[in-house]
């Protein structure tokens, strides 16, 4: 049964394509009869005639026709109107300003709806006739980089499935991270269990998946399923090519050929999106199910590991066990609950890594305060790639840098430090980005680019000369003034400012005989008159242009400074995936440290032995001390069969889970809340719960 807010939301849509219906224009039958920037916002919408167009016009965008309609119904705009269109009838008008444009855009992908973000290619000031407008980048709920991102804690993957020879394959691109993750579960019920923990926003499927529709709104109710557009491969590797390492893209071309159209599928679509950016891949892994502990949905339900059965994070065992600091440390431990490794050395070595942090509490205190420091570089990287970053994101940039090299420099620095320590040390921590961008940008940046004062005094000549005019523009006038009495003899001449004339030399009457023949007669006043000179003109046209000039100038430079670090979006991100694999690790310790976790004893026999077990999430909930701890041995060689017997309520379900969770914990690189533990590593977990158990 859908909720009130469902149904309002159906409603609003019903409504809303009603309405646009009736507003239908004749437009593009009779374009040369609508203004030259109609023709801009109409051209514009043939591209993308299924997206809500945000079109730039000054400070707002604006939303025209059907568009327009839909929008204020939607997200309750005031609809109003511009001109008249072919028909005689008044063309429908809704707008946003700029600078709140991202609440709005949220509130429509909520919705699930695309948006095309129209932009003004130059400054208005600076070009004679129409402004060029083109659209910058289309704004879906999978290709978001915004930070109003429902989740900054969760990845947001594009998603697009596809059966070949009777197998379905999968494709996970995330725009933020530049990961694209291929999987090959072969049949439904797997492909449904990947495609739970993925819980992407947004689906492509080609139309003979129609039976996928209904289960996949069932398991993920918020999913926009969408039919792709037939990919263009040559398009998409070109926008590949020039914002991905050649290295990569090779690897990406000699996939399997089931796995390479359905990547290429995902790929080709958020290329579609950021039709003025390179497209950024930073990794391509063929998730092998047989290296990690394989769950179905059914088993990730009941185990609450991200969320409750109730769909709240609180209760659920990443609720319990996250400490991280960053939010691509967030991430990366949502991905390990869900995929816990099967490999005994490599389980082995994230234990070593937790057990190293939880031995020195020092140690573990600085780093944790100095990832606190540190944005989200995944994002960043991605915003200045596709070139939608503010200056405020790229100090954000230099922030961070600087924060993670006196992290790594804490850790490296260290009198004594041994090889676990030094595996966590990058190989790059981009000191020469950091070292270039402190250089350049005032230590607190604008939001918006438009407000100018980006870059530090001294870094470019020309523009500290219009800021010298801009601000001190007066005491130059002044000393002009000064220089004119001393040299015509005229004690009494003022400096005169009108409206109509701009600046002017004022002289009495009775010093008229003294004003030099290069004086031009500007204004007769009753007093006397006022004279321009070349330099008071020129000085003039300087100072009052000046602020414009100094924002145009600092505009390009920006512009450019946000290319060359999207060059650099690689590095970036690779930065970002060493701070997000330290996080955890340093998340597990202190988890370990405050609630005593112990390192489990991992192999490969088939042995589960737990000492004094608790549940993780039950434990948190009653007063300290009052859970009851209990063993668990299971054995093959002996002890093949645990039956739990007792009444209703009695806890049979927290044993069980308690020992799943063990087991989930352990395989993911975590400790685990017992005494002591040895866990022959699981393959597969299954799960099943009482009908109503509520942690």
């Amino acid at each position: 049964m859908s909720g009130p807010a469902e149904k309002g939301t159906a409603a609003a849509k019903k409504r809303a394509a009603q309405r646009a219906k009736k507003a239908q224009s004749k437009a593009r039958s009779k374009k040369k009869t609508h203004t030259p920037v109609m023709l801009q916002y109409l051209a514009a919408k043939e591209q993308y005639p299924k997206a809500l167009l945000f079109f730039r016009l000054g400070d707002f965008y604006e939303m025209f026709f059907d568009d327009a309609v839909r929008a204020a119904d939607l997200i309750e705009l005031t609809l109003t109107t511009r001109g008249k269109g072919p028909d005689g009838e008044a063309i429908p008008m809704a707008g946003i300003p700029h600078h709140a444009a991202s609440n709005y855009l949220a509130r429509l992908l909520k919705l699930g709806e695309t948006v095309a973000i129209v932009e003004q290619m130059a400054d208005p000031k600076s070009v004679k006739g129409v402004v060029p407008r083109e659209v910058v980048r289309v704004v879906t709920p999978a290709l978001r980089l915004d930070e109003d991102a429902p989740d900054l804690e969760s990845d947001n993957y594009l998603v697009a499935i596809k059966r070949v020879a009777g197998e379905i394959r999968i494709a996970a691109f995330d725009l933020a991270s530049g990961a694209l993750r291929l999987f090959s579960p072969g049949d439904d019920a797997s492909a449904f269990s990947e495609l739970l923990r993925l819980e992407p926003p947004e689906v492509l499927r080609p139309e003979e998946l129609t039976s996928y529709i209904a289960p996949l709104k069932s398991l993920i109710p918020h999913v926009r399923i969408v039919t792709p557009e037939r990919a263009e491969r040559e398009d998409t590797r070109k926008a590949l090519l020039e914002g991905t390492p050649e290295a990569l893209v090779s690897r990406l071309e000699d996939l399997p050929a089931e796995l390479h159209e359905v990547a290429m599928q995902a790929l080709d679509y958020a290329r579609r999106a950021q039709p003025k950016a390179a497209l950024s891949l930073q990794s391509i892994e063929s998730f092998d199910a047989h290296a990690h502990l394989e769950m179905d949905e059914s088993c990730v339900r009941n185990l609450e590991l991200i969320k409750t059965m109730s769909g709240e994070r609180k209760g659920s065992l990443r609720d319990r066990v996250d400490e991280t600091k960053t939010s691509m440390g967030a991430r990366l431990l949502k991905r390990r609950l869900l995929s816990p490794l099967r490999d005994v050395a490599a389980i082995r070595r994230r234990h070593d890594r937790v057990e190293a942090l939880s031995l020195d509490p020092h140690l573990r205190a600085l780093i944790r305060a100095k990832l606190a420091l540190i944005g989200d570089l995944d994002r960043l990287a991605a915003r200045a790639a596709t070139g939608v970053a503010t200056p405020r994101d790229i100090g954000k940039i230099r922030d961070s840098l600087l924060a993670a090299q006196e992290l790594y420099r804490s850790i490296g620095e260290r009198e004594t430090i041994d090889e676990i320590l030094r595996s966590m040390l990058p190989g790059d921590i981009a000191e020469d980005l950091e070292e270039e961008l402190r250089r350049l940008l005032v230590e607190s940046p604008p939001v918006s680019i438009r407000d100018g004062g980006i870059f530090r005094e001294g870094v470019d000549e020309e523009l500290d000369e219009l800021r010298h005019l801009s601000t001190s523009g007066k005491e130059l006038l002044e000393e002009l003034l000064q220089r004119e009495r001393e040299a015509t003899g005229i004690g009494s001449m003022k400096l005169k400012f009108s409206r109509t004339f701009g600046y002017a030399f004022e002289v009495t009457r009775s010093n008229l005989d003294s004003v030099p023949e290069h004086y031009t007669r500007k204004q007769t006043i009753a007093n006397g008159e006022r004279f321009i000179t070349e330099e008071l003109s020129d000085l003039q046209e300087r100072i009052l242009s000046a602020d414009d000039r100094a924002r145009s100038l600092e505009r390009g430079r920006f512009e450019l400074l946000g290319q060359s670090i999207g060059k650099d979006a690689f590095r970036l991100r690779s930065l970002a995936a060493e701070i997000a694999d330290l996080d955890v690790h340093a998340s597990f310790a202190e988890v370990a440290q405050q609630h005593r976790y112990v390192r489990p004893l991992i192999d490969e026999s088939c042995k589960l032995d737990l000492k004094e077990s608790r549940h993780p999430v039950v434990e948190a909930m009653l007063p300290a001390g009052d859970f009851v701890a209990n063993d668990l041995c299971l054995d093959a060689d002996d002890k093949r069969l645990v039956i739990l017997t007792g009444p209703n309520m009695a806890g049979k379900s927290t044993v069980m889970r308690q020992a799943a969770l063990s087991v989930v914990l352990a395989q993911a690189g975590a400790f685990v809340p017992a005494k002591s533990a040895h866990i022959g590593v699981v393959d597969r977990l299954f799960a099943r719960v009482g009908a109503s158990d509520n942690l």
